[in-house]
């Protein structure tokens, strides 16, 4: 139980950090259409993405050692049970140590998809900006191809922003969960 907690503490508090980081960042300012027509503003959004990348890297190196160690340290602290046991234990942890790398591999696939959109919607605007502009409400785009490209992306944008959203509110749930089992609270 101990060595649980106090990973879970860990992962909260990383978890905690991570979206802190990014909400910081004030990652929506990158969608206002001033920041998308300035070519210095663009730049500077460019930055926040690669802040993101950066963050993500950095969060898949502390995930893979966490669940490495977490799961060496809970195999180290069941070594005194008789065997039977030290299988009863080790065959749902197996199960569930898969449940959490594909999880997360989902979330890294998510994070860097996101990436990416906005990356390439930046970018229209670097190759195309004489050809839209905005009139107050709206982009208009000369070209009906760029258009559609601008569509797509803001749609993957969106799409991957409420699968996120869903992931990340199930998994702060079930953190809580876990953590109030333990005793712990997390915020």
């Amino acid at each position: 139980m101990e060595v649980t907690a106090a990973y879970v503490t860990t992962a909260a508090s990383w978890f905690s950090e991570l979206a802190e980081y990014q909400k910081s960042l004030d990652l929506e300012g990158i969608f206002d259409p001033m920041v998308l027509l300035s070519r210095s503003e663009r730049q500077a959004a460019r930055n926040k993405v690669d802040c993101v990348a950066r963050a993500l890297e950095k969060y898949k190196q502390l995930y893979q050692s966490f669940m490495v160690n977490y799961h060496r340290d809970l195999l180290a602290c069941a070594s005194a049970l008789p065997e039977a046991e030290k299988a009863a234990i080790r065959e749902p942890m197996v199960a569930k140590l898969q449940d959490h790398l594909s999880e997360q591999a989902y979330f890294y696939q998510l994070r860097e998809r996101w990436i990416a959109a906005v990356r390439g919607l930046i970018a229209i605007f670097d190759t195309h900006g004489k050809r839209i502009c905005f009139d107050g409400e709206l982009f208009l785009f000369e070209d009906n191809d760029e258009l559609g490209h601008f569509i797509g992306l803001l749609t993957e944008i969106d799409e991957v922003a409420a699968t996120e959203t869903v992931l990340m509110e199930a998994r702060a749930l079930r953190m809580k969960e876990r953590a109030g089992v333990l005793g712990i609270r997390i915020r």
